[in-house]
């Protein structure tokens, strides 16, 4: 009975192939998935990189909102009729005309809304946030400082593009009403802010409008805006990509000391968002204080990443990890490069992949070994052994923050250990009742003993009764590190058939049979 071992795994995002002459492959990602990376911290699966997803970092903002945060849009959910505001104070009613992308066209996070130029139902604007009881923008509040932030990625950016428009309305006397807005359209690449009548005196009465106008803009590129109130000294800011654009005081004679005018909401007050505009928008907040910003905390990624895999069982007590292989590039709003090969994985913008490796020979207290660096590509000679292994992957964005490496495939090469090999020479010889079975001393450290194999039929050992040293045994018989032994109790005249295996003192696997000899026993005295 030969027995070969050839065998292709694939199971929970794993897969495990024949590599080499005697080496083995454990696939992770591209077509086999990341299910095996279980462990994820900043990092996420990013389609259209490549045929299939890749790990890449992940932009998502990990900050837990402060207690000044009012409203904020992440427009991270799957569907567009999911958008919500995460602080819980505002409504967000969506209509056509926008609709939910996923992460590859987002700036931040998970995804973000797509506007397509055109109004909803009705001619209202695409997406509407009304605010609550408790928002900052409810009905008759007298607002101190307050910030307001979006990310904006422009398809054309032609004038008269409304991005947004605040609207309420406060009493004016005689059943008359007098419209606060807020007013931001698009006018030869840059944007205006129109604050009409949205600043008010300390005693009412007086109405204040400010315009600021910022910088050019490209076209199909992300930039962030904010406008800043400062409630203390009337300093209305707007700042695009964290540079201070334009800037005018809310004051009486519009200077700093003046009289501080603030805004006062109205009834009926509304964000229409993206009433006409052609393109992307991304975090969308609100908060109640005059928030700075920084370019550090403007960039896409502002931290590194890491995926770990879960303990992989590589079969074998003796196996030894010879390489860790690799693909992958780098992203800057699409596919800049792809690597594969023995080199680091650091780029020219400065972003980097880093691989780990450990193993053990149980599955459980990793925190007691360490982690070995590896080089793709790069034989690891003896420095990796064990039956389990965990692989690792540091992410690190560029220097600006703006761009993120991306791992399409891991490979771990290793090897197992080596078969032992059967005894070259077997005999067997015949006695009464019994046949003495002897066979040349397999050279391996690796030797734990010998498994002796009989039966009566040729290839299938089968034998269920004999004797050794007095004691009954059955096929196969555990020989230690004999060279020899004497199996008795067999009947005569019956033709028995015997193998000789080798086994592993370290897993006890027996290795392939040796030649089949064979033998009768017959009766010496009659």
């Amino acid at each position: 009975m030969k027995r070969t071992f050839l065998s292709i795994l694939v199971m929970c995002g794993l897969a495990s192939v024949v590599y080499g002459v005697g080496e083995k492959n454990l696939l992770i990602g591209a077509g086999a998935g990341w299910e095996a990376m279980v462990t994820r911290s900043g990092v996420l699966e990013l389609g259209l990189a490549r045929p299939h997803p890749v790990l890449a970092l992940s932009s998502a903002e990990s900050a837990i909102p402060g207690p000044e945060a009012d409203l904020r849009l992440s427009f991270d959910e799957p569907r567009k009729e999911d958008f919500a505001d995460s602080c819980g104070k505002w409504l967000v009613i969506s209509s056509s005309g926008v609709k939910a992308v996923s992460s590859p066209w987002a700036r931040k996070g998970g995804g973000a809304a797509r506007f397509e130029g055109l109004a909803g139902n009705a001619g209202e604007a695409p997406l509407v946030v009304i605010p609550g009881r408790d928002s900052l923008f409810a009905a008759q509040n007298r607002v101190g400082s307050f910030t307001l932030e979006f990310w904006l990625y422009p398809l054309n950016l032609e004038s008269g593009e409304k991005i947004l428009n605040w609207t309420s309305s406060t009493p004016a006397g005689q059943g008359n009403y007098l419209v606060r807005s807020i007013l931001c359209t698009a006018s030869k690449n840059t944007l205006r802010w129109d604050f009409v009548d949205f600043f008010e005196s300390p005693s009412g009465g007086e109405s204040m409008s400010l315009t600021l106008t910022g910088p050019a803009l490209t076209p199909k590129s992300w930039s962030h805006h904010l406008i800043r109130f400062d409630g203390q000294t009337g300093l209305l800011e707007y700042l695009v990509d964290g540079n201070l654009s334009a800037l005018d005081y809310a004051a009486r004679g519009r200077r700093e000391g003046g009289e501080v005018f603030t805004p006062l909401m109205g009834g009926d007050g509304s964000f229409a968002i993206a009433g006409r505009f052609s393109g992307l928008i991304d975090e969308f907040n609100v908060s109640g204080d005059a928030r700075d910003v920084t370019a550090a905390a403007l960039a896409r990624y502002r931290k590194g990443g890491r995926a770990e895999t879960r303990t992989l069982d590589l079969g074998d007590a003796s196996a030894r990890v010879l390489k860790i292989e690799a693909g992958g590039g780098w992203t800057r709003g699409g596919v800049k490069s792809f690597y594969a090969g023995k080199n680091q994985y650091r780029f020219d913008d400065y972003s980097e992949l880093a691989l780990y490796v450990r193993a053990g020979s149980t599955p459980y207290n990793w925190d007691s070994i360490p982690w070995v660096k590896v080089t793709p590509g790069t034989e690891l000679g003896e420095s990796v052994k064990g039956r389990f292994i965990q692989a690792a992957v540091d992410f690190f964005p560029s220097g600006d923050g703006e761009t993120s490496p991306y791992l399409d495939e891991l490979r771990v090469v290793y090897r197992t250990g080596d078969p032992i090999h059967p005894p070259s020479w077997v005999s067997a010889a015949a006695k009464d009742g019994a046949v003495e079975i002897a066979w040349r001393e397999t050279p391996s450290k690796e030797l734990g003993g010998y498994l002796v194999y009989f039966g009566a039929s040729s290839g299938e050992y089968l034998g269920s009764y004999a004797i050794v040293n007095g004691k009954r045994v059955v096929s196969p018989i555990d020989a230690g590190y004999l060279t020899s032994v004497k199996i008795e109790g067999l009947e005569n005249g019956i033709l028995y058939y015997f193998a000789v295996a080798s086994y592993d003192k370290n897993v006890g696997e027996p290795g392939e049979f040796s030649r089949e000899t064979a033998a009768r026993p017959v009766r010496m005295n009659k």
